[in-house]
């Protein structure tokens, strides 16, 4: 959504901006998060249909600025998108760490394949 809205809106905006310009009603930013939301949702439906996960964490900037109503947005595309047969009421949950914490996670697991 950053990308997008650094080419559509400025070259400036970040992703804590629009979603602030968005909550201002400005009319671009809020066509890019919906566009953002949907696309997330329909991707997050394909990786349930692949892994059949119980839950899905949503971390980064995305979901601090998005909060409670980004993950009910994203439930509701995951709902839409996913056959019956293979929804199984996965839970999406925010990340309670810190935003950086996949880069240490990924830096662990090199840790450990380098030991090997």
């Amino acid at each position: 959504m950053g990308r997008i809205a650094r080419d559509r809106i400025s070259p400036e905006m970040t992703c804590a901006g629009l979603f602030a310009e968005s909550r201002r009603g400005n009319k671009e930013a809020l066509q890019i998060v919906n566009e953002g939301i949907e696309s997330l949702g329909l991707s997050l439906a394909n990786l349930v249909t692949l892994l059949n996960p119980e839950y899905i964490v949503i971390g980064g900037g995305v979901s601090k600025e998005g909060g409670a109503p980004l993950l009910r947005e994203l439930q509701k595309y995951i709902d839409q998108y996913l056959s019956l047969p293979l929804y199984n009421d996965v839970k999406l949950v925010r990340a309670k760490l810190d935003p950086e914490s996949g880069i240490w996670g990924v830096y662990s697991l090199l840790q450990d394949f380098r030991e090997d």
